[in-house]
């Protein structure tokens, strides 16, 4: 009997894992126009993970939630469909992100529509642990 439990834990914790690998994974995986679909629907604080080109760096900006770099994502769909997004990236709680114009990258964050666009906030982990993680993976490196 001892043996048996020792077996049926030992396949429920290996298809835990996979279930765990698969979710991890999925949220890893840009999804353009899942993204689109939801600035279109204007439904906000939607986690994305997204693909594109930066199209544009901007100045850091600075607010009560702290330092942030700032970039224009150019989205790319495959379709012709194309959008901009702003992406919030909070250096006072993540390394900055050596950025250029022409650099492709992913971005995990919170989607959140704007009066002035699409911005994409919390591309790092929450120290108070009430977000899920983000990051922005570019030239092989991921910042978190």
């Amino acid at each position: 009997m001892r043996r048996l439990g020792s077996a049926t834990a030992l396949i429920a914790l290996g298809l835990s894992a996979l279930s765990f690998g698969a979710c991890a994974s999925q949220s890893e995986t840009p999804d353009n126009l899942a993204a689109i679909d939801a600035i279109r629907g204007h439904h906000t604080h939607q986690e994305v993970t997204v693909e594109g080109t930066v199209e544009q760096v901007l100045r850091n900006s600075t607010s009560a939630t702290g330092r942030h770099e700032r970039f224009v994502l150019d989205l790319h769909t495959g379709s012709g469909d194309e959008q901009l997004i702003l992406v919030a990236h909070n250096i006072d709680i993540a390394p900055e992100v050596p950025l250029q114009p022409g650099d492709d990258v992913i971005v995990r964050g919170d989607l959140e529509i704007d009066p002035q666009g699409p911005v994409i906030h919390w591309t790092h982990h929450d120290p108070s642990g009430r977000n899920p993680p983000g990051f922005i993976k570019v030239h092989g490196q991921t910042y978190e």
